[in-house]
C-alpha cells in the first residue's frame, strides 16, 4: 500500500503515543470522568432546578469554568440530546426574574440561549459553508 500513490506505507515511522503522553488522571488531579450526566427530561429537568437554585445567581461570572457542577449550566449535553428545551429553560429563567429580579447572570443565560439558536439557524441555512475562510455566502 502507499500513501496517495507517493510514499509506501512501511516506510513511514511509527511513533509509540503512549511513552509521550500521560493519561489525564495520572498527569493532573482531575477524575478520569469530571461530570456524570444522566440522560432524559427528568434529569434535565432537574439539572435545571439545580442550575436555577445553586448556578444562576453567579452564571456569568463562572460560565467558563467547566469543571464542577456549579460552572456554567451543565444545560448543554441535554439541550443537545433533545432532552430538554431553550424555551423550557428560558421561561424557568423568566419565573426566577419575577420572584427575585432580572440579573446581569439571568441576561447572559437568556443570551447565549439565543446565541446557540442563531448558531444552530445560520448552519441549517448555510450548511459546510459557515466553515469556509470567507464564511456563507
Amino acid at each position: 500500500q502507499s500513501l496517495a500513490g507517493f510514499v509506501p506505507l512501511s516506510s513511514l515511522p511509527t511513533i509509540d503515543v503512549k511513552r509521550y503522553r500521560k493519561p489525564l488522571a495520572e498527569s493532573t488531579n482531575i477524575p478520569k470522568q469530571a461530570l456524570s450526566f444522566q440522560g432524559g427530561e427528568t434529569s434535565a429537568t432537574l439539572r435545571l432546578e439545580d442550575f436555577v437554585r445553586i448556578g444562576l445567581s453567579s452564571y456569568k461570572s463562572t460560565r467558563n469554568q467547566s469543571i464542577g457542577w456549579s460552572y456554567s449550566s451543565k444545560m448543554s449535553p441535554y439541550l443537545a440530546a433533545g432532552c430538554i428545551s431553550p424555551r423550557k429553560i428560558r421561561h424557568r429563567i423568566r419565573e426566577f426574574e419575577e420572584e427575585n429580579e432580572e440579573t446581569v447572570h439571568t441576561y447572559w443565560i437568556t443570551f447565549e440561549l439565543l446565541w446557540r439558536d442563531y448558531m444552530r439557524f445560520l448552519s441549517l441555512k448555510h450548511g459546510d459553508n459557515i466553515f469556509r475562510e470567507s464564511g456563507p455566502e
